[in-house]
């Protein structure tokens, strides 16, 4: 596996990432993604994992303790089978963070009163008016579906 090290990497912040492991078997991906994960987390980047190894049976949770450990938000599925679909899924779980991050950016600036929902279905975007919620310490008054 050829692994650039990140401090060879410029970003800048606000910039969403995506980073593919891909290498032989048993040449240390599960253990690069997560201390690459929390590389940027220490320099105060919001990172995730994304578990799409569908072959492999030990990948997921493997990947899933490392991110635990490393307090690192960690997506992926025992059931589905199609890698694609999961990396669409921990992508949009992103999603969540940036709305807890904008709802609270929202309360330090004004005064923010009780959340209304006006669109929520079974997707991972579900978990954005969550972490609205969680962010601004406000209730769910209303919700349209």
């Amino acid at each position: 596996m050829y692994y650039l090290p990140p401090s060879k990497i410029a970003l800048s912040m606000g910039t969403l990432l995506h980073s593919v492991q891909v290498g032989l078997q048993g040449s240390r991906k599960t253990i690069a993604c997560t201390k690459y994960a929390f590389h940027y987390q220490r320099k105060g980047w919001k990172p995730a994992v994304v578990c799409v190894d569908t072959f492999r049976a030990g990948a997921f949770d493997q990947l899933k303790q490392n991110a635990t450990k490393a307090k690192i938000p960690f997506y992926g599925s025992y059931m589905e089978s199609d890698p694609v679909k999961i990396a669409v899924e921990g992508v949009d779980s992103s999603i969540g963070q940036a709305a807890f991050d904008q709802a609270q950016a929202f309360k330090q600036s004004v005064s923010v009163g009780p959340t209304i929902i006006t669109k929520i279905d079974g997707h991972a975007k579900g978990g954005g008016a969550l972490s609205a919620v969680a962010a601004t310490k406000r209730p769910i008054i209303f919700i349209r579906n």
